[in-house]
């Protein structure tokens, strides 16, 4: 679990716990100053231009490894990843603005929550991760690679957390989230699916 993560579903933690309603007051004066919005496409940026790179990396290490089978198998099983995750971000900023328009005055969250959990398209998301992973640690004896979608309990952050540790992934990443936090996580889940390509694909042009 990377640090700008972890930060992100610790805040999320503060703003949907009952009991905390100090740290919840907080968060949401800081959410109305836009605070935490900015700090959030900060992220989201931050993401996105480390996978840009790596996936520069990625296209340099498989120009060395042409002929290869598991190259093209790990490439393909990693575009079709990727277009998986900028798709569910498209389609959910797609359904919340369409939603907004109908409903102004609703925060963002309960149509990002509709979309992600309600109709189980992070369900989905979770599964596919899960089938990247499986497949890229079938091609080699080399590779075992960790889950990218865990749930609370897998995380130790948060496994010892009663309020959080019966959380699945889905709840975990998209209960209560505002849609900047979301688009960021799927960010962090986009360069996930990079870095292990990258490291497949580093450790195939390795010398024996």
């Amino acid at each position: 679990m990377k640090k700008s993560l972890f930060l992100l579903l610790s805040i999320f933690f503060l703003f949907s716990c009952d009991n905390t309603i100090e740290n919840a007051k907080m968060v949401k004066k800081a959410l109305e100053g836009k605070l935490l919005e900015d700090k959030f496409l900060s992220i989201e940026k931050g993401f996105d231009s480390t996978f840009s790179a790596n996936q520069l990396k990625v296209s340099q290490i498989a120009d060395s490894l042409v002929g290869n089978a598991e190259v093209k198998t790990i490439i393909g099983a990693s575009n079709y990843t990727i277009e998986f995750l900028q798709n569910y971000k498209k389609e959910l900023n797609k359904y919340v603005e369409e939603e907004k328009k109908n409903t102004p005055l609703t925060k963002d969250y309960v149509f990002q929550m509709q979309y992600s959990l309600e109709q189980k398209n992070a369900y989905q998301l979770e599964k596919e991760l899960e089938n990247y992973i499986t497949t890229i640690n079938s091609l080699n004896p080399k590779f075992s690679f960790e889950h990218i979608a865990l749930d609370a309990d897998e995380i130790k952050e948060f496994k010892n957390n009663p309020e959080q540790n019966k959380k699945d992934f889905a709840q975990l990443n998209f209960q209560k989230t505002p849609l900047l936090a979301a688009n960021a996580i799927l960010s962090q889940l986009k360069l996930e699916v990079v870095n292990v390509e990258l490291k497949a694909l580093e450790i195939l042009s390795e010398k024996e």
